[in-house]
């Protein structure tokens, strides 16, 4: 408001100066031209009569009678000097400053003076036959009225802004009270007492805002105790997951969360139970017998487990234990493992917030169960893939040993036989009958040779280990389908590598059981086997055009061979996939990692 006031008296007073400088400028001007036109009337009969002592006087009487005019010159028509005011001489230049033609009443002219601004007005004499007449008419005392009137125009500007200064400065000091107060409370709220609260009375925009911000300053009390409880129900969970994280078994877990639990509850009485079936199990118990906690557990009242915890009799104190009774869920992606009981002889130690509080708790401790359930499981599926492998290569090497022991006795013993049948053969000639048993011997001994052999190579392929997985399983399955008279398609697809003995050996008899079940079972005419090699995994398909099967039953129905085939691949990482319809065929495929 003082800035405006300011600034309008100032424009006012800006405009009012030139108007007042213009109109004073306008009537100066015209004074000084009747000034000159009057003395120019009378200095013409003067000057006609060449009478210089009256131009004198006219001269001396015109500067007397007008403080304005500073000097008067009178020159005849040469611009010769008749008279003049100066006393010891015209300055210089001053001559030729001004001049009016015989056609003009007047000629006005501004020069600049060492006193100021001087208005230079010229008039002819009897039409300028007789020369002409100057007047120098000093502005110092229009600029001093100029001056003066804006000072006046300045003070009136300058009393005006007092009465606009007392207003506005009360209005300011109705607006920043209120403001003042908000500030305070706002620094309060920094501080973190969110119970100051800014007294502000109206219904202006400033009351508005003061309303809001106490709305706001208890929506952050009841958000700051939120979160404090919050805070205190994470370091409870925090000391718990703490105090059970390096529990080695269930009931050092269960001890260990009983403790805390007790300690954050600032409890003495407690116990936790275990579901067995239809039954509960005490498995830790403080301050109080397991018996009596079994007895407990076993009324009707302590039966129902809910997803939340809860206190027993509606609240009231459990006449057997003389305390009130809360039962905390131990749950876990809905499962309930037990049960976790806490006895209290006060009230208010199973408020609303300690019980969510304790929900919490017991579906930590949940979790905690369900965990070192899962790390016992996974411990004994891994023990049982180690067992599971070294059950297979103890296989692998029995099938390498009987394997050798069979090439390097019993098949060369067959031989040997055989050999020496050949010679009897020869040497008994003369006799048909028992040359006719002779040639019968040596053919069954050569059938039992082929069949040995067939029995060493089915036990441990020596082409496996000398060329590699694919030939080995080309020449099985060649074999193997020739004598049912079952065509074998062969195909490998991508770049052909030698693998680890322990994936080649697990694909080779994946492929091997394979084979031999639908050479066995599925009155198939024609196996394709396709091998692919990737550059992170292999992969192995067979598939046939017999009878098929229902895979469902047959995984149910257990089957030894079927089970085999998995269990290498995902002792492997791999994974078995069968696709079979009564009628339709089979597929296998295999998939393992290198």
């Amino acid at each position: 408001m003082l800035l405006l006031t300011l600034g309008l008296g100032l424009i006012r007073t800006y405009l009012n100066r030139a108007e007042v400088e213009q109109f004073a400028r306008e009537q100066f001007e015209q004074r000084s031209v009747a000034t000159v036109s009057a003395f120019a009337a009378y200095a013409t009969d003067a000057a006609l009569t060449n009478d210089l002592f009256r131009l004198n006087e006219l001269i001396n009487d015109t500067l007397l009678n007008n403080p304005d005019a500073r000097y008067i010159l009178v020159l005849d028509a040469q611009s010769r000097v008749l008279a003049q005011s100066f006393g010891r001489g015209i300055p210089k230049g001053l001559l030729d400053a001004n001049r009016v033609r015989a056609d003009e009443h007047f000629h006005v002219q501004r020069i600049n003076t060492e006193e100021g601004f001087v208005l230079d007005v010229a008039a002819p004499l009897f039409d300028g036959k007789l020369g002409n007449v100057r007047v120098g008419m000093s502005e110092r005392a229009l600029n001093a009225d100029i001056d003066r009137h804006t000072f006046n125009l300045l003070a009136q500007t300058a009393l005006s802004l007092i009465p606009v200064f007392i207003t506005a400065y009360l209005l300011a000091r109705v607006l920043v009270r209120p403001l003042e107060k908000l500030v305070e409370a706002t620094g309060a709220v920094a501080r973190g007492d969110f119970t100051h609260h800014a007294p502000i009375a109206g219904q202006d925009e400033i009351a508005q805002l003061g309303n809001a911000f106490n709305a706001m300053t208890r929506a952050l009390a009841q958000s700051q105790g939120a979160l404090q409880t919050s805070n205190e129900q994470l370091r409870a969970l925090n000391t718990l997951a703490g105090a059970i994280s390096h529990s080695a078994n269930l009931d050092a877990l269960l001890n260990s969360a009983l403790d805390e639990t007790l300690q954050v509850m600032n409890l003495a009485v407690g116990w936790i139970a275990l579901r067995e079936n239809d039954s509960a199990r005490v498995v830790a118990t403080r301050a109080i017998e397991p018996a009596r906690a079994a007895e407990i557990i076993a009324c009707e009242c302590a039966r129902e487990i809910t997803d939340h915890a809860r206190l027993t009799h509606n609240g009231d104190k459990c006449a057997t234990l003389a305390a009130h009774h809360a039962i905390v869920p131990l749950a876990a992606h809905e499962r309930v493992w037990g049960a976790l009981h806490l006895a209290c002889a006060e009230p208010d130690c199973f408020a609303a917030e300690r019980l969510r509080l304790l929900t919490a708790l017991g579906q930590q401790i949940g979790l905690a169960i369900e965990n070192l359930e899962l790390a016992e499981a996974q411990r004994r599926e891994l023990f049982r893939r180690q067992l599971l492998d070294r059950v297979i290569d103890a296989q692998e090497e029995e099938r390498k040993r009987i394997a050798r022991e069979l090439h390097d006795e019993f098949a060369q013993s067959l031989t040997a036989l055989i050999v020496g049948l050949q010679t009897h053969e020869q040497t008994l000639a003369r006799d048909d009958a028992t040359r006719a048993r002779l040639v019968d011997t040596h053919t069954l001994a050569a059938q039992i040779l082929e069949q040995t052999r067939r029995l060493i190579f089915d036990l441990r392929p020596t082409v496996l280990d000398d060329a590699g997985l694919a030939p080995a399983i080309r020449s099985f399955g060649e074999r193997a389908c020739a004598p049912a008279q079952i065509a074998f398609e062969f195909q490998i697809h991508g770049a052909r590598r030698r693998l680890a003995p322990h994936i080649e050996t697990a694909l080779f008899r994946i492929a091997q059981e394979a084979i031999n079940n639908v050479v066995k079972h599925a009155r198939a005419k024609q196996i394709a086997l396709g091998l692919q090699f990737e550059s992170a995994r292999v992969n192995a398909t067979i598939e046939d055009d017999g009878a098929g099967f229902n895979v469902a039953d047959a995984w149910r129905a257990g089957g030894v061979g079927l089970l085999g085939m998995r269990e290498r691949a995902e002792l492997l990482g791999g994974r078995l996939e069968i696709a079979s319809q009564v009628g339709n065929g089979t597929r296998v495929r295999v998939e393992i990692p290198v």
